[in-house]
């Protein structure tokens, strides 16, 4: 019967067709990426993700890479940073092979720049180039390798890569779409959320950091404060009972030392309350009149600089780049506050031993031990004023150095990195108005 001697011929020519069809396909081999701020160990998956998702576009016949790197063992070449296009070309001689692909990998940050080359290795020249950014997470780096492959063969992706990019780039859009309005928001509800929201992480930290420190502070001087009260009520109590003079000059030496202590709980609990306000209040303030959709990362600018320094002597220093400065405001207010603490310490500690020779004094009753206990009050009453004079230029010292840091900040221009003053002031004739006009620029 002739249908089934039809049906061999027809099955030859078929699978003669497909075999031609394969044989007419260019080989084409995939070279490891050279890193550029990423690990070779993560080029190197990347690379593998590439050649995978190559090889499923069908439009080449590619060398399988373990038998790639076998050939290039056997013959002692090293592929590691082989990106040019004569090292492509002896790679693809030694590989057999019609194209090779060579390609980078970039990281600065977070953000990742592959670049892919297609090179022809009998012509020894670049015959297609693409270049992918990239910002986000590692899985998301991988669907992007993925589609490198096809957009440099010309194809379109698959279904299922398209939908994840689509996802992407929607939600990209979404994150995108930050305005003051929900920094504000934000920052009124807590301080620092309104600097996380627009991604300034380090100013929402310290904003966060400092506001709990106030707070935490005004808390322990309002418990201690309360405390001092209730001590104070019960030896205003046995005051009131007591009948022996002694007892009385003790009770009132006593109220009299709880009087000061309390009134100086009373100062540093408004004064940590008042702290904690201005944090907030500045805290709003920043998030209203920076840019939430500014990248941080990509420009630097002087009121990111001033906000730092505001918060803390040195760090706006340490944000533009000038180390230097950075450090030596740090210490030099670290240096001032511990010697105000110092100062301080010791003030207090001299008012105790007052209040208790004071005590003394009053209960005295023979003349030698009233003058005794009047010298003393005298002499410490003098170490007193100087431990507050000391207290006041140490703080006086202090604020000087955190006033100066953020001149610093400012005046300097953010993002050059070195310690050459630049005053953004800008001086020019107006020939129409005849008159030289100043202008004073301040980038936010």
């Amino acid at each position: 019967m002739p249908i089934p001697k039809y049906r061999f011929i027809l099955s030859f020519i078929f699978l003669a067709s497909l075999l031609l069809g394969r044989n007419s396909l260019y080989s084409i081999a995939v070279l490891d990426f050279v890193p550029q701020g990423v690990t070779p160990e993560l080029a190197g998956t990347l690379t593998d993700h590439f050649a995978v998702e190559l090889n499923n576009t069908n439009a080449m016949r590619m060398v399988n890479r373990s038998r790639m790197s076998r050939i290039f063992n056997d013959k002692g070449f090293e592929q590691t940073g082989c990106d040019s296009i004569d090292c492509a070309v002896i790679a693809g001689y030694m590989l057999g092979v019609e194209q090779m692909i060579t390609g980078s990998i970039w990281k600065l940050d977070t953000t990742y720049t592959i670049d892919a080359h297609i090179i022809s290795v009998e012509y020894g020249k670049t015959l297609r180039s693409k270049r992918v950014t990239y910002e986000g997470e590692m899985d998301g780096l991988l669907e992007q390798m993925k589609l490198l492959a096809w957009d440099l063969m010309g194809m379109e992706p698959p279904e299922r890569l398209a939908k994840k990019e689509q996802i992407r780039e929607y939600t990209l859009m979404i994150e995108e779409e930050k305005t003051k309005g929900g920094a504000l928001f934000r920052s009124l509800l807590l301080p620092g959320f309104g600097q996380f929201y627009s991604g300034r992480k380090v100013s929402a930290f310290s904003y966060v950091s400092a506001e709990l420190a106030f707070i935490v502070m005004a808390m322990s001087r309002q418990s201690n404060f309360l405390s001092l009260q209730s001590d104070q009520e019960t030896i205003r109590a046995l005051y009131d009972a007591s009948t022996v003079q002694e007892d009385i000059n003790t009770y009132s030496a006593q109220l009299i030392s709880l009087n000061n202590k309390i009134k100086t709980a009373n100062s540093q609990l408004m004064l940590y309350t008042a702290s904690a306000a201005g944090i907030w209040a500045l805290n709003v303030i920043h998030a209203l009149v920076l840019d939430p959709s500014f990248d941080a990362r990509a420009k630097k600018t002087q009121g990111s600089a001033l906000a730092r320094s505001i918060l803390l002597p040195g760090f706006g220093q340490l944000y533009t780049g000038r180390k230097t400065a950075g450090y030596t405001f740090i210490g030099l207010e670290l240096a001032f506050i511990g010697l105000t603490v110092n100062s301080y310490s010791n003030s207090r500690s001299l008012k105790a031993d007052q209040e208790k020779i004071h005590a003394s004094y009053l209960a005295a009753t023979t003349q030698e031990d009233i003058s005794a206990y009047s010298e003393q009050l005298v002499d410490l009453d003098k170490k007193i004023k100087a431990a507050n004079n000391l207290t006041s230029l140490f703080t006086v010292s202090a604020i000087a150095v955190w006033g100066v840091n953020v001149a610093h900040a400012f005046i300097m221009r953010a993002g050059d990195g070195n310690d050459a003053a630049t005053l953004p002031l800008t001086l020019a004739y107006d020939p129409i108005s005849k008159q030289t006009q100043i202008q004073w620029t301040v980038h936010f």
